[in-house]
């Protein structure tokens, strides 16, 4: 019986391994990640549009993904993925809640949202690039 035990042990032990750890997005955008995203001119071009008129500058988009308000909306998002509002996140971010299936059947919800997004990146790329479009707010629509 003890043998038993320790068996179920070595089960529960193993099957909490194989669960994926949910990482926050503050984690995987960074200070250090996002200040070195948006030196790239390719992210600058899709970022700045999305400013008001009149800030739509590199420092303002530097200055605006530093605010303590940006770093809050990086934990809401992360709570809200993993939670019961993966759902809601997806529908917000016109995105396509098969593509981040896998991830969220293990209870990921930060890895769907992330797939989810890469999906629709690869299908806009490959649509902007033949139709000129830049990706910006009126595509989302092209993509589902």
């Amino acid at each position: 019986q003890q043998q038993q035990q320790q068996q179920q042990q070595q089960q529960q032990q193993q099957q909490q391994l194989q669960r994926p750890v949910a990482v926050p997005f503050k984690a995987v955008l960074s200070h250090d990640k996002v200040r070195e995203l948006i030196e790239r001119p390719e992210v600058q071009a899709e970022l700045l549009p999305h400013l008001p008129e009149g800030m739509q500058t590199v420092e303002e988009l530097r200055a605006t993904l530093a605010t303590p308000q940006f770093q809050m909306a990086l934990r809401r998002l992360s709570a809200a993925c993993m939670s019961g509002q993966y759902n809601d996140v997806m529908s917000n971010f016109h995105l396509n809640p098969q593509d981040g299936a896998q991830h969220l059947m293990t209870g990921n919800g930060i890895g769907a949202v992330v797939a989810a997004l890469v999906a629709k990146a690869k299908r806009e790329g490959g649509s902007s690039q033949s139709s000129g479009d830049s990706g910006g707010a009126g595509s989302d629509k092209s993509a589902q």
